[in-house]
């Protein structure tokens, strides 16, 4: 059977749309996350109008911390973790849950919508077609996928080896390193899951007439998904499901607009301790702050002894150390974890 991660965005919409035009009818649709959340919402409609079996995985603190207790999490990650590579936890929970519910099994294919929103010009807009040279082309990078903000790192010196020998215009680089870093080593990564659980995958998005479509795309119309998205407009999603409301980018279930200014304007430690003395949880659709949240007391605790980490790299994850584990970014929590382990090994 064909396992569509339903959200409530445009990339896997589009997978389950052209399966139900394919006339497949093996198709089964889920999600994940708090129950009754926007990307809930919209997957089951969207199956619903597709004739699709539809499932949900709900997440909670307890349901993590019993797949921790059971070594799976640390078993997936020495799995998933190839010394470049980082483990993409996502729908780990969702896919452990509907296999030992005897959903989804053996010759199962997974068919996420990987990566259609970056190929689409998601992550192309204005600030890169401004790049004009190296210069430009590292400040750009350094903002989109890193935490460094020292011109003079060795990082920085590596990125721009990277540019000097990839021959890729500045206007076009930040989506190359795009590519070769975060897509290929993160998001495409998570495809380990489902070999972890002994289901196959696809990702149709990568067969090289698509990939070839989008590269010769003009720049403007690729910018921010404007094609791909005026073509969902125009008939490229089937009628039944272009008009249900998408779920959105973000993983927040709620907006605070002076949550948002605060967390903008103070500085780390201040909200540190905020954070601490709150003890507040996001409120987030997919609940993945959940994680490692009964796993450990503190970030500090989960990775200790802090002092293995090298002392150069420290100063980019202080701040984290004394906030509870649902308050910290739960993919750079799970990066850090990893290289925890890799520690522990050796």
């Amino acid at each position: 059977r064909w396992f569509v991660p339903l959200s409530g965005g445009h990339d896997s919409r589009t997978v389950a749309n052209f399966l139900h035009r394919l006339g497949q009818k093996n198709v089964v649709c889920y999600t994940y996350g708090k129950p009754e959340n926007i990307q809930m919402s919209s997957s089951r409609q969207v199956a619903e109008a597709l004739g699709f079996e539809w499932h949900f995985v709900e997440h909670t603190e307890e349901k993590w911390h019993k797949l921790h207790e059971r070594g799976l999490i640390d078993a997936y990650i020495d799995f998933a973790f190839n010394g470049a590579s980082t483990p993409h936890l996502q729908d780990f929970l969702a896919v452990t849950e509907l296999k030992e519910k005897g959903i989804a099994g053996p010759g199962d294919v997974f068919v996420p919508g990987h990566t259609y929103d970056f190929q689409t010009g998601a992550n192309f807009g204005e600030a890169d077609m401004a790049c004009e040279n190296r210069d430009m082309v590292l400040e750009r990078v350094l903002a989109a996928h890193t935490r460094w903000g020292d011109y003079s790192s060795s990082l920085t010196h590596t990125i721009g080896d990277i540019f000097d020998s990839s021959g890729v215009k500045p206007r076009h680089f930040q989506e190359y390193f795009n590519w070769q870093e975060l897509r290929s080593k993160f998001t495409i990564n998570s495809l380990r899951c489902y070999e972890f659980h002994g289901c196959d995958f696809r990702i149709p998005f990568w067969d090289r007439e698509v990939v070839e479509f989008w590269l010769k795309a003009p720049d403007k119309e690729r910018a921010g998904r404007k094609l791909s998205f005026q073509a969902e407009q125009e008939g490229i999603l089937m009628d039944q499901i272009a008009s249900i409301p998408f779920g959105g980018k973000k993983d927040r279930s709620g907006k605070n607009l002076l949550t948002d200014f605060l967390t903008w304007i103070l500085p780390g430690s201040v909200k540190t301790w905020l954070l601490k003395i709150s003890g507040r949880k996001l409120k987030m659709n997919e609940a993945l702050n959940q994680i490692y949240a009964l796993r450990a007391g503190t970030v500090r605790e989960l990775l200790d002894p802090v002092e293995d980490f090298p002392r150069q790299t420290r100063s980019y994850f202080d701040v984290f150390l004394d906030r509870y584990p649902y308050q910290a970014d739960y993919h750079f929590l799970t990066s850090l974890y990893t290289i925890r382990r890799q520690f522990s090994r050796t």
